[in-house]
């Protein structure tokens, strides 16, 4: 009896080969940076004493370590390739636009001092930039 190929949404076939889906990888490098960017801002505010100070309630850490992924990590991996054809360049304005977008979001959900949310934005970012070269590649 011969192999029977089930049609998945997740990869497709080349040369032979099943590879991911663009999409796919998105989602994993989506899942990831909220892993790590979620771990990172929660760690700073639970150790670092100049954060703990502010007390801010678990559910604004959770969300400050989700929200700023979900809405910037889009626009990295859809919108940015479409104007900037070199891959270290759309990394390097990427992750810099990111960041400050990121800085701004981290104001406005747990209300820390600018400084502090700038700080925690190029931590939690550069963390999720190692993360994921680790793992991707």
């Amino acid at each position: 009896m011969g192999t029977v190929l089930v049609r998945c949404p997740l990869f497709f076939r080349h040369d032979g080969n099943y590879v991911m889906k663009y999409e796919t990888l998105f989602l994993q490098a989506l899942l990831l940076t909220i892993a790590v960017e979620g771990a990172v801002i929660a760690g700073a505010a639970r150790f670092f004493p100049v954060l703990r100070r502010w007390k801010i309630p678990a559910a604004r850490i959770i969300g400050a370590g989700i929200i700023p992924s979900i809405a910037t990590l889009p626009y990295l991996w859809f919108v940015l390739p479409a104007f900037i054809a070199s891959y270290s360049m759309k990394i390097v304005i990427g992750e810099v636009a990111i960041a400050l977008i990121e800085t701004v979001m981290l104001r406005l959900l747990i209300n820390l001092p600018l400084r502090h949310c700038a700080l925690l934005s190029l931590l939690a970012n550069g963390a999720s930039i190692l993360a994921g070269l680790a793992v991707f590649r």
